[in-house]
């Protein structure tokens, strides 16, 4: 079982570990356009004071994720929540090393994210952007109750340099 605990500083070196020997395709696929290529600690670091993360009343929430034996395995934000129309978006969602993925933390991760988002901030929707050709990630969402509202063409090229899209993705409490 994971558990969701609130990030900081002293994270940020794991997670640019976790993206060395990777791709801009790696890092665009659970990071969005949020960061560049190679991933450094001061990127982290100037965009979560940026948007003074984890603040009280704040607006993102960035989270790790620890494992049953104790372990940072990844990370995962709630973003640009808005309380007036209670909800909020999933984003900059990485389960880190390789042998900690499909083993069902990606699925428990995402339950204790929507908790947080409807049972600790009174949130009604969570939405997220997820790649056309991430099928691992849209099994995961469906299974936690995420349905496909719209698909965007075009929205980035794949390592095979083909263009891919998006899925933009809902869940209601």
């Amino acid at each position: 079982m994971v558990r969701l605990e609130k990030i900081n500083s002293s994270d940020f070196s794991q997670i640019v570990e976790w993206n060395k020997n990777t791709t801009h395709y790696f890092l665009q696929q659970w990071a969005g356009r949020e960061y560049s290529f190679p991933l450094s600690v001061n990127q982290i670091e100037e965009k979560y004071s940026y948007d003074d993360v984890n603040l009280k009343g704040s607006s993102n929430f960035s989270y790790k994720i620890i494992n049953e034996k104790n372990a940072m395995i990844g990370c995962i934000d709630l973003l640009r929540v808005n309380y007036e129309r209670k909800h909020a978006t999933v984003g900059k969602f990485l389960i880190g090393d390789v042998r900690n993925r499909n083993k069902g933390y990606g699925k428990q991760t995402m339950n204790e994210a929507l908790k947080i988002a409807f049972e600790k901030l009174g949130l009604q929707k969570v939405r997220l952007c997820v790649y056309d050709f991430n099928h691992q990630a849209i099994k995961c969402y469906e299974s936690v109750g995420f349905k496909k509202d719209t698909f965007v063409k075009n929205v980035c090229v794949t390592e095979g340099g083909k263009s891919a899209g998006c899925y933009l993705m809902h869940v209601d409490r």
